[in-house]
């Protein structure tokens, strides 16, 4: 069951006297497909099930209050976490290990020096809440053009029409399947800052430049699917460098005398 697929180096520091005066963290080796299909009976990496066990925290409680504003919920209903058949682990409480890694990211981001880079703890939740919920779009075929195929095309029934409401990409471009995945597509533009129909058009249209004209390209169904996953990676990755930047940002503060930077220490 450990989720822990990646490599580190970690260098300290110390002065003559054997007091810590800094260090860094360089990565190597994220396996990012965990992120999206972990292997049978094992986990994706730990942070994601910490994060969704907010949403059995007591009424009132800042996890409680975390998951209400990230719009979590149960590991099992994802379909990244839900991937691999194992959501639990014997001895590994993730309620208890959130609050701890929770500690830790407000320790990094709350102190470091100039070097430091800017976010939050509850921003880098975001992120990870923004990765499960990608992994919850579905797309379909688009529905045939009104007046055109009868109802049938090729021997199969015609798609159902769009949703009301529902985010629109190019036309001809491949829909979102079900309410769920719409509600998915929504919740997940708004933690990373953008638009829905500005999401759903990178996920399932590509655009292209030849000759000095741009030319909007639509993907078919496998390559939507690769896209939505390919982000989720992405964004994982990109997050775990950010953290790593902003330890290294607090750790160099060890050295200035700053209590925060010694925390941050501590947490790595």
């Amino acid at each position: 069951h450990n989720s822990s697929r990646f490599g580190k180096l970690l260098q300290l520091r110390f002065s003559p006297t054997g007091a810590l005066t800094g260090g860094s963290i360089s990565r190597f080796l994220l396996e990012k497909s965990r992120v999206v299909s972990p292997e049978a009976d094992e986990r994706s990496y730990h942070a994601p099930y910490q994060l969704a066990s907010c949403c059995r925290a007591r009424a009132g409680t800042p996890a409680a209050d975390l998951a209400v504003r990230l719009g979590l919920r149960g590991a099992g209903t994802y379909r990244y976490l839900s991937a691999g058949g194992c959501l639990l682990v014997d001895g590994v409480d993730d309620a208890a290990e959130f609050e701890a890694t929770n500690a830790a990211l407000t320790a990094i981001y709350d102190g470091g020096g100039g070097d430091a880079a800017a976010g939050s703890a509850e921003a880098v939740w975001a992120v990870v809440a923004a990765v499960l919920t990608l992994g919850d779009i579905e797309f379909r075929e688009p529905a045939e053009e009104e007046g055109k195929g009868g109802g049938v095309a090729g021997g199969r029934a015609a798609a159902a029409p769009p949703l009301a409401g529902a985010p629109a990409g190019p036309p001809g471009s491949l829909e979102i399947e079900g309410e769920g995945a719409v509600a998915a597509l929504r919740l997940a533009a708004r933690l990373l800052g953008c638009g829905d129909a500005e999401l759903l058009t990178a996920l399932n249209s590509r655009t292209i430049s030849a000759g000095g004209e741009e030319m909007v390209i639509c993907k078919k169904l496998p390559e939507a699917r690769a896209s939505r996953d390919a982000l989720a990676k992405a964004l994982y990755e990109r997050l775990f460098d950010h953290i790593i930047f902003a330890l290294n940002g607090s750790l160099a503060a060890v050295g200035q005398g700053s209590g925060r930077g010694a925390a941050a220490a501590s947490s790595a």
